[in-house]
């Protein structure tokens, strides 16, 4: 029996061993032991992840700093967005629990406030954008809130810049808006998209250029917006910044009859239903084909 203890006691000693070595590893790997570390390497999905852990087991204070990460994924494409709904409809569940009306509590707004701060001096777009976002309901900061906007232009957050872009719509020269409004469309931020498309249409503040006008709309329609589905459509339809093309007309028209207001989707199929007279039936049925098949792509922002 002395023999089997003394194996035991050396198999238990190896084991050990082997605890101390892996627990060695993790430390000194690269990995974040906390949220607050995962936080401050700009791991904003990790940080989330593991305050959900938190928030699951009662810790508000946790809820609202995953709500933080969350929110600062959203609104600065950290390429997880995808990976987001899960997360937070977990999180919601959790806050259906402790009641929607405990993120009014003052020690959960300071924790929402305090993450959203750390992200927005360490540089963070996102936070910088959505910390702006509170100090402009809070008295006595526009000042604060105006500056935050500005840097998370700088930064590169598209809804900033097209905010920026705004606030020059009725100066004489239109240059200082155009360029915010490119920024901001370079990224996929549909308003952008949607009205520098019109501008260079139109020629209006910039010399107009349907085949510019025509890339705008285009990746606005393919968000699935209704309005630069039919932009685009008309396009196709006039031959305008792309080559005339019936079924990419009667496509999108088709397609943007499918939402949007009542007066909107009627706009959309009268449209198709008057270019479809143009249109041979192989035509029409490969326009209709081709609306079936069509998935709006994921809006970056």
């Amino acid at each position: 029996m002395r023999g089997y203890d003394s194996r035991e006691t050396v198999h238990r000693a190896n084991c050990i061993r082997v605890l101390i070595v892996a627990a060695l590893m993790l430390s000194f790997c690269g990995c974040a032991h906390s949220p607050e570390d995962a936080f401050k390497k700009g791991d904003y999905f990790g940080a989330a992840k593991l305050w959900l852990q938190k928030a699951e087991h009662g810790d508000l204070d946790a809820a609202c700093r995953c709500l933080a990460a969350l929110n600062i994924i959203a609104e600065g494409g950290h390429g997880v967005k995808a990976k987001v709904p899960p997360l937070a409809e977990r999180l919601g569940r959790v806050l259906e629990k402790r009641v929607a009306a405990s993120l009014q509590e003052t020690a959960c707004q300071v924790a929402f406030k305090s993450s959203l701060e750390k992200a927005a001096h360490a540089g963070n777009a996102g936070g910088q954008f959505l910390l702006a976002g509170e100090y402009a309901r809070e008295e006595g900061k526009s000042a604060e809130a105006e500056r935050l906007f500005e840097l998370a232009a700088e930064n590169g957050h598209p809804e900033a810049q097209w905010r920026l872009g705004v606030k020059h719509m009725f100066d004489a020269d239109q240059s200082t808006l155009v360029r915010w409004w490119k920024l901001s469309a370079a990224k996929g931020y549909y308003p952008a998209l949607q009205n520098l498309g019109l501008m260079y249409r139109d020629g209006h503040g910039v010399p107009q250029d349907f085949q510019m006008a025509a890339k705008l709309f285009s990746d606005g329609a393919q968000q699935g917006f209704s309005d630069a589905q039919m932009e685009i459509g008309q396009m196709y339809a006039k031959g305008q910044g792309v080559p005339q093309d019936f079924v990419q007309a009667h496509f999108w028209f088709n397609v943007a009859g499918t939402k949007g207001t009542e007066q909107q989707r009627k706009r959309a199929n009268e449209a198709r239903d008057a270019i479809a007279h143009s249109m041979t039936a192989d035509q029409v049925a490969t326009a209709q084909r081709l609306a079936r098949d069509w998935r709006p792509k994921e809006s970056p922002y």
